[in-house]
Order: C-alpha cells, then sequence, then structure tokens
C-alpha cells in the first residue's frame, strides 16, 4: 500500500528523493561567496575537491589594492567554514604563488585577509596580556618592536586587553577582555579576563589570518593562553621575568607542558630570564636582549632649573620593595650628612610612596624632588639633566631597560651587584655595582662618582657606545632573524602551521641567527 503524504500540487516536477545518510545542503539566502573579488569564505561543508583547477593568475591592470585581493582570493581560498580544512590532497598540493609588479605588491600590502603579502612580508601579532599601553619594561618592548617591524615593510597588530577608558580596538591595537591588576614577582601583574574568551579569540585570528603570532609573557593567564590554544601560526613565546622560585610556574608546568610545546620558538631577554624559564619548561631559548631608542635619547635637552651647580641623582621606578627606594633615601641621609651638595629627583609612583614621604619628614630630609608620574619627553630630559643615575634593587630584575636608557643619554650609572644588571652594565667602565640591601656602599659609591667629573665622563663615553650595541634598529634585525630561523626550520621540516600564507623567507635578514 502506497504511503500517503502531503498532496503533490498540480504541475509541480517530481524531485529526487535525497539521498539517506547524506546531509542536506545549506540554503544561502544572499550567496556572498559566489560574488566576483568577494572574500568571504565558501559555503560551509563545501570544501575545494582534489581536482579544481588553480591557474597562475597575473592580476590585469586597475586599481591595485583589490586587484591584488581579488588574486590572492583566487589562488589561495581560505578554510571553508569555522575550523573546517580542505580535503589532504588540496591541503599538501603546493600553492601557486602570482606573478606581481613590486609597486602594486606593495599598494596592497595592507589589504587585509587573503591578500598577497609579497616576498619578505610577514603578517605579525603582537599578543602582550598587559594592557597596552600602559608603562611597563613589556610594554614598551612590545611599542618598539612593532614600530621598528613596521619600518621593515611587515604588517602588524598588536593584541591585548582594555582598562579603564581603553574599551575599544583603535588602528592596529586588537584588545580582547579587561585587564585587572594582581600582585606578581613582587611587583604588580595584569590578569585579562572576559566572559566571551574563546568566541573573541577565534573571531580575531580568524579575520586576521596571522602568519606569525609572537607571545610576550605567553603563560600569563588567561589571554597569552587562549590565544596560543587556538593559535594555527608560527607561535614565538619572549620571556621577560626574572626571579627566584616561582611557586605558579612549580605548579603550572605541569598542566601548561602543552603549551609549551605550541610554541615553534623561544626567546628571553637576558641570561638571568632564560636560566629562571628553563628551570620550569627546558628547551632551546634564544637570548636576544632589550633594545633602546638612542636616537630619541640624544634628542633630550637637560633642564635648565636644575643645572645650578648642585650634583642631580636621578631615581626612577615604581615605589615598590624590589626597587630598593628606601635604601636609596637610607645613603642619601648619609650623603648629606657628609656635606655632599646633591640633590634627589625621584620619578614614579606605587604602594611605597606614603613610606618614602614620611622617611623624609621624620628625618627632615630636603632637596628631594618626588615629581610623580611623567611624560616621555619629561623623562628623557630628566635622563640628561642627572649627573648620576641609581637603581638600588634588590633582585628580580631579568634586565634592566631604565640602565640602558641612563647609557644612551649619557649618565654615570651607580646599580646594585645583581644577576640580571651584570649583563648590561660592565664593572667601572659604565657604571659602578654595589650589593643590594647595603645603604653604606650605596652611598660611598654615589659620593665617589659625583666627586669625580673625569670618571663621570669616562663612565658617559663608555655608556654611550655600550647604548649603540642596543639599539632598536639591532635587537629588531635579530629577531627578524630568528623568525626566519624558525619558518626556514619548520618548513624544511614539512611543518609550517595551515595559516601560514607568506612566503618562506629566502632573504638575508631572515638568514639563520648567529649563534
Amino acid at each position: 500500500m502506497a504511503r500517503q503524504g502531503r498532496p503533490v500540487r498540480r504541475g509541480a516536477r517530481a524531485r529526487p528523493a535525497r539521498q539517506l545518510g547524506r546531509p542536506r545542503a545549506r540554503r544561502h539566502r544572499h550567496r556572498l561567496h559566489d560574488l566576483p573579488g568577494s572574500h568571504r569564505r565558501g559555503p560551509p561543508g563545501r570544501h575545494p575537491g582534489p581536482d579544481d583547477a588553480s591557474p597562475r593568475l597575473v592580476p590585469p591592470a586597475g586599481r591595485p589594492g583589490r586587484d591584488v585581493r581579488q588574486a590572492a582570493a583566487q589562488v589561495r581560498p581560505r578554510r571553508p567554514g569555522r575550523g573546517g580544512r580542505p580535503p589532504a590532497a588540496r591541503r599538501h598540493a603546493p600553492r601557486p604563488r602570482v606573478s606581481t609588479p613590486r609597486a602594486v605588491r606593495r599598494a596592497g600590502a595592507r589589504a587585509g585577509p587573503g591578500r598577497w603579502r609579497g616576498p619578505g612580508i610577514v603578517k605579525i601579532g603582537l599578543v602582550t596580556p598587559y594592557v597596552y599601553p600602559l608603562p611597563g619594561g613589556v610594554n614598551q618592548h612590545v611599542r618598539y618592536l612593532y614600530e621598528n617591524l613596521r619600518l621593515r615593510e611587515h604588517d602588524v597588530r598588536i593584541i591585548t586587553s582594555s582598562h579603564g577608558l581603553q574599551r575599544a580596538s583603535e588602528g592596529d591595537v586588537i584588545r580582547i577582555g579587561k585587564g585587572i591588576s594582581v600582585p606578581s614577582n613582587g611587583s604588580v601583574g595584569t590578569v585579562t579576563v572576559s566572559p566571551r574568551y574563546l568566541s573573541q579569540v577565534r573571531e580575531v585570528l580568524e579575520r586576521e589570518q596571522f602568519d606569525l603570532l609572537h607571545f610576550h609573557e605567553p603563560f600569563v593567564p588567561f589571554l597569552s593562553l587562549v590565544t596560543l590554544r587556538l593559535s594555527t601560526s608560527v607561535n614565538i613565546g619572549t620571556f621577560h621575568a626574572y626571579g627566584g622560585f616561582s611557586p605558579a610556574y612549580e605548579f603550572g608546568s605541569r598542566f601548561l607542558g602543552s603549551y609549551a610545546r605550541r610554541l615553534h620558538g623561544r626567546i628571553a631577554v637576558s641570561a638571568a630570564a632564560r636560566h629562571f624559564i628553563d628551570r620550569y619548561f627546558p628547551g632551546d631559548y634564544k637570548v636576544i636582549p632589550n633594545g633602546v631608542d638612542t636616537a630619541r635619547f640624544a634628542r633630550a635637552v637637560p633642564i635648565a632649573r636644575w643645572q645650578d651647580g648642585t650634583k642631580n641623582i636621578l631615581f626612577v621606578g615604581r615605589f615598590e620593595p624590589r626597587k630598593g627606594l628606601l635604601d636609596l633615601l637610607k645613603a642619601y641621609r648619609i650623603l648629606r650628612r657628609t656635606g655632599c651638595n646633591c640633590r634627589l629627583l625621584v620619578v614614579g609612583a606605587g604602594p611605597q610612596a606614603k613610606e618614602a614621604r614620611r622617611y623624609l619628614q621624620t628625618r627632615k630630609l630636603g632637596n628631594v624632588e618626588f615629581l610623580g608620574r611623567v611624560t616621555d619627553e619629561e623623562r628623557d630630559a630628566l635622563f640628561k639633566t642627572a649627573d648620576v643615575y641609581c637603581s638600588p634593587a634588590t633582585g628580580r630584575e631579568s634586565f634592566g631597560i631604565v640602565l640602558l636608557e641612563a647609557m644612551a643619554a649619557g649618565t654615570a650609572i651607580v646599580c646594585s651587584d645583581i644577576h640580571g644588571y651584570k649583563g648590561v652594565v660592565r664593572r667601572g667602565r659604565e657604571g659602578l655595582l654595589v650589593p643590594p640591601h647595603k645603604p653604606k656602599a650605596l652611598a660611598a659609591a654615589l659620593a665617589q662618582v659625583l666627586a669625580d667629573d673625569e670618571l663621570r665622563e669616562s663612565m658617559a663615553r663608555s655608556g654611550l657606545e655600550r647604548a649603540e650595541e642596543y639599539s632598536w634598529e639591532r635587537v629588531t634585525a635579530k629577531v627578524e632573524e630568528y623568525y626566519g630561523f624558525v619558518i626556514r626550520r619548520l618548513a624544511a621540516q614539512n611543518q609550517l602551521p595551515s595559516s601560514f600564507h607568506a612566503d618562506v623567507p629566502s632573504d638575508p635578514r631572515l638568514a639563520v641567527p648567529a649563534a
């Protein structure tokens, strides 16, 4: 007996029955993927077949940016649908190249997803878990690396969190989640939180299609960890921190091992930072130091009102125990007792501000200027104004960027003899090193430098030469070389991630870095 169902309309054509086990095709209302030049991916579930033709294309004359995008979209189709992958035969097939003039490649360099990047151009995402551009050593590193990579014609974005009034993404800064301040490593760090982490990060990565993601402190929760987990790009991690025993890393190393294995390359900013992180996540680390903008300090001019014959001692840093401000105040008190004609300029803020001011009031110390937070221009001028820069840090310093800034300004240095500073300041050449927590030894070193004009001038000259070795041009070149080394190694092992759409670098700037 025939099965009864809905009546067939008169005159309607009979449609073939749908095959069992075959999914019903989705209907697309606008079918934007069929429009010429569209960058929208194909309908979900439809993969290009292994026999689809992919001819070698030369974009026609016209507007270069649009032509490059159209040609790239036809030659390199994106993975259709969220999380979908093309068949193996298509996925491993060699990618045809677009032959375009150099002028056309440059015009389309920032054309968006699916574009032809051109030789040597890599789309890079710099991930910082700390709210950019708030002050801090990591954010300063990210800022200068971003600027110098762009000068080398790379397409660069900064991925960070928001804080306060900084709610939305703007320009090349992409914000995900909200940063919350928490105590960390004797200072204050940032943890990024968001109720929609996975969807937000996935949306950004799918939209931007980065060739390479460079994580700064990749294991700081949660922005870096989530982005690293979802990344299908080449992943590089830079480790900045240094300290003693870390309970967080000791406990976290048990379940962060899978994240560490997702890093294709690892950088440490100093031997101290490498020693610290290698205890918890053993591996091969390339030491590439922080940099300094030497041209910026060369333009700075001393502040006239403090050029009155009184010697100036400068402190720049956060008012917290590990920066040693109270030790400096005790040393300054000893100097004043001996009749030293000097002035102390203090720049910064932090939890020890009240304690420091109370110490000055109870000891009735004069000629101390608390300047609070200052602009970059004022900071540069203060380094030029100082006769000696003092950093009495007690430890947990992996590098000491402020020491480089003092050198670039031509200022003599007195600092603590700690592991992170020894690789930057050479004893007796750019400055004097004294044991931490020793106010008397600190006062003696300051008195020696302030009293000897020839010694200060010699330290200033040596510091200027030393700073040139750490110029951001040189540091960026080393980072770029390391990018190229990692990319070439992955290509040789046939392990380049699926989202890498740039050329495997053959430029001399992207050669294997020297040991």
